[in-house]
């Protein structure tokens, strides 16, 4: 294509400019002895172009094991948004204790970091856990499990909630 010098040409361009924000901001849970929660920041690309992140975290204490990310790196499509598991465990931890971290979120393009300072406490009644469990399987077809297991819950004790691959199956009393 040849244009000659005095033709004026125009070009739209849109350059793909993603944009990040992450919630909670901080985030703060409370949870009882020997809980695993299983709670969630949610990393949001208003923008126009892809978002990749990364999530690293850095403890306030030796202990490494209370808060775990499954999950330290993505892609945020425009206009949409990705949650992002974060799993809070007390399996050990005595009533009182508190536990802090900053996870920080860093972008590609970058678009900015972002620092969430978590904290997590240890309040309540102890759960129990239970023991002796056990599983058989009734029926491979259908993937019918019968489950036991041997527990003495402690005051305020509501359920057991049973889940599989992260799904409630059901709620026991």
């Amino acid at each position: 294509i040849v244009i000659p010098a005095s033709t004026l040409v125009t070009q739209n361009v849109t350059l793909a400019q993603p944009g990040m924000t992450v919630l909670p901001n901080p985030k703060n849970v409370t949870v009882s002895p020997n809980e695993v929660y299983n709670g969630a920041f949610t990393v949001t690309n208003p923008g126009c172009g892809a978002l990749t992140w990364t999530a690293t975290i850095a403890y306030g204490s030796s202990d490494h094991s209370w808060l775990t990310m499954p999950v330290t790196a993505s892609v945020v499509a425009p206009s949409t948004n990705v949650s992002v598991p974060a799993v809070f465990n007390a399996s050990g931890l005595a009533i009182g204790t508190v536990l802090t971290a900053t996870v920080t979120f860093t972008s590609a393009p970058n678009v900015g970091t972002i620092a969430v300072p978590v904290t997590m406490v240890v309040a309540g009644t102890s759960l129990v856990p239970v023991t002796n469990l056990t599983g058989v399987l009734t029926d491979a077809f259908a993937g019918n499990v019968d489950l036991a297991w041997e527990c003495t819950p402690g005051a305020g004790f509501l359920y057991y909630t049973v889940s599989r691959d992260g799904v409630i199956l059901d709620y026991l009393p």
